[in-house]
């Protein structure tokens, strides 16, 4: 016997459902739908009528200045910079998971150490970015003030420098990953907390009755128990791997138009494009790739990262 539709439970729910789908059409679908028709064009930003089709002019431009060995300041640099922080984001899921495992052991003074762990992810990112410029100032930052109080002076660095190269990468981007990992520790921690803590304690003591010591239980099971946890962040990771701009934004305000050197994401090179250059067309070109290839990266970390699931 069928069901009878009941139109007034469908009326009911769609009435609720529209208000939300409609803001979500006009400030989410309809903008990137417009941003892929743009990046087909050639538009200065100033007049709607002098937008002009360009095909896949847009696109080509993008993948010269990719893949042009001469051109070391522009899309291929950012890329790389990006690439970098994405790198070094790994440390901060390896410490937040140590550090969740230690405090979910219930040790003297957990939850204060919780507490202090997870302030930084309450303040804003400009707060943050602010308060860190003013920690690492090479004239009057505290870093470097504490390093020469204590006579060490040839440890204090421009650590805010585009153009002082430490192994691999410019200063900058080891203080960004820095204060990245700081300000992210806190969320990742919290997450990792809550996915341990529903782990049955009676394995972890079934495990030490059969003989298991405590690095036994952490690699053995803790982390096979927590991999979907592991997955999914790496995954979010991994779509936000081009996110990065405030921060670089705020520290390098005073670098100029073009957005100084090496320190620079491709997110910050869009911002140039659009507002500055304002070259709207090449600026959906690049937004648009950098979608394609997060989701492309998305799904080599899903791949990667699948395993056969482990439950209790």
């Amino acid at each position: 016997m069928s069901r009878r539709f009941d139109w007034r439970k469908h009326l009911f729910i769609t009435c609720f459902l529209l208000p939300g789908i409609i803001l979500y059409t006009v400030f989410v679908i309809y903008p990137a739908a417009d941003g892929l028709r743009l990046s087909f064009m050639e538009w200065k930003g100033l007049d709607v009528t002098q937008r002009s089709w360009a095909g896949l002019t847009n696109y080509r431009q993008l993948a010269f200045e990719v893949t042009d060995a001469a051109d070391l300041y522009k899309v291929r640099r950012y890329l790389t910079n990006n690439i970098f922080l994405f790198a070094f984001s790994l440390f901060d899921f390896l410490f937040a998971f140590v550090v969740a495992y230690l405090l979910t052991r219930r040790p003297r003074g957990a939850n204060f150490f919780r507490i202090v762990y997870f302030f930084p992810s309450i303040l804003s990112t400009a707060a943050i970015v602010i308060m860190w410029s003013m920690v690492l100032n090479p004239r009057y930052g505290l870093l470097n003030q504490s390093l020469r109080a204590m006579g060490l002076d040839n440890l204090a660095q421009p650590w805010l420098s585009q153009v002082t190269m430490w192994p691999f990468a410019p200063i900058i981007l080891y203080s960004l990953a820095v204060i990245g990992i700081w300000g992210a520790m806190g969320s990742t921690m919290l997450l990792f907390i809550a996915a341990i803590q529903n782990i049955p304690e009676e394995l972890y003591e079934a495990a030490r009755i059969d003989g298991a010591n405590e690095f036994q239980n952490f690699y053995l099971m803790t982390v096979p128990l927590v991999w979907e946890m592991f997955k999914t962040l790496l995954v979010f990771r991994a779509i936000g791997i081009f996110g990065q701009f405030t921060t670089i934004h705020i520290l390098t305000a005073h670098e100029g138009s073009a957005g100084g050197g090496n320190g620079w994401f491709i997110a910050n090179y869009f911002y140039y494009q659009a507002f500055s250059a304002h070259n709207w067309g090449y600026a959906s070109a690049i937004i648009v790739a950098v979608l394609v290839i997060s989701l492309a990266l998305a799904g080599i970390t899903f791949r990667l990262t699948r395993r056969e699931t482990v439950t209790y």
